[in-house]
């Protein structure tokens, strides 16, 4: 086959299955009502059936590793470095609820080392209590509408009931879905139309105009360059505040501790410092993927954050970041 070929056999099966939407808990709202109710309930999340045929793709993507086994072409190494992502992307989904769900988080995303842990137990104690939130999504969505025709984006902004964060950009929809029930500052608005926008968007269109569809869907290790790029480019703007770092922190203490404990454990030590719902959604993030959440065990991907940001930060040539969605990893390769 030729490398285009697998390039697009490869994004074909991407723009199928990724979403984080497969790992969020169908009856997310009805068990947050039990949980806080209770002093001693744990979530029993479940999950909407795949809409595909997981084994099948496993199958497809093994077939296109065997035809770049002996690729000596830098896209090709990436194009397989890539596949093995996706294959474990697909354990996870094929996993949700059960023991082995973690491991393959694990492989895919790693888990936060003791240096990013301390730094976020830091991050923990931020005092945001004077920012205030008085805005409504339907507020934000026609400032970040706007926002994106003044960076030439061909992007919707939309308002969306069951979204596991505030906000989510939807590469293939060319959509930036914001919470129906989200609140915001004025500031949050402007963080969110560069972080969204301006980064998760901006490199989207970028990589869609290369040769290979690699650099639309992302290379292998992309996340926690998008991630830490978009918090260099909230900080570079003036933009970063006490709560959004304080949010970092949280996730990475949060993931640390999902490892090790179950979800009632967490939410005692993290209620301490947020509103007892938002530490139920964010305690969540970390549990989400399996089923009785009660058991230790990790959807690990919400310490990239502030894991990217360090990263990041030590990147000479930040605008080579936005040729496509490429991780810091990868521009010795591309250079």
């Amino acid at each position: 086959m030729k490398l285009e070929d697998i390039d697009q056999a490869v994004y074909t099966i991407w723009e199928r299955i990724w979403s984080l939407a497969w790992l969020r808990p169908v009856n997310q709202d009805e068990e947050m009502k039990k949980f806080l109710a209770s002093d001693d309930y744990e979530p029993q999340f479940e999950y909407k059936e795949l809409d595909f045929d997981a084994d099948e793709y496993v199958q497809q993507l093994q077939d296109l590793k065997k035809e770049l086994a002996n690729t000596k072409d830098k896209v090709g190494i990436l194009l397989l470095h890539k596949i093995d992502k996706l294959l474990d992307w697909l354990g996870m989904l094929k996993s949700r609820g059960k023991k082995e769900f973690t491991q393959y988080s694990l492989e895919y995303y790693g888990k936060p080392d003791e240096r990013l842990v301390t730094k976020a137990k830091e991050l923990l104690e931020l005092d945001d209590s004077a920012e205030e939130q008085p805005l409504t999504a339907k507020d934000a969505i026609p400032k970040l509408q706007q926002a994106a025709k003044d960076m030439l984006l061909d992007w919707k902004v939309v308002a969306k009931k069951e979204l596991g964060s505030r906000a989510d950009c939807v590469i293939p929809e060319k959509t930036l879905y914001i919470r129906e029930d989200a609140k915001f500052s004025e500031k949050d608005i402007m963080k969110l139309a560069v972080h969204e926008l301006g980064v998760h968007a901006r490199r989207a269109e970028n990589g869609r105009e290369q040769h290979f569809k690699l650099f639309l869907m992302g290379t292998a290790l992309y996340e926690a360059t998008e991630e830490g790029l978009a918090g260099f480019v909230e900080e570079s703007a003036g933009l970063s505040t006490q709560r959004s770092m304080k949010r970092k922190g949280a996730l990475v203490v949060i993931v640390d501790s999902a490892l090790q404990h179950g979800f009632r454990k967490i939410y005692d030590l993290i209620k301490e410092y947020f509103p007892a719902e938002s530490a139920f959604r964010l305690v969540t993030k970390a549990k989400r993927g399996l089923g009785d959440t009660g058991m230790p065990g990790a959807f690990t991907k919400d310490h990239i954050y502030l894991k990217g940001l360090e990263l990041v930060k030590n990147v000479d040539d930040i605008d080579a970041l936005f040729i496509g969605r490429v991780a810091v990893e990868d521009l010795g390769m591309l250079n």
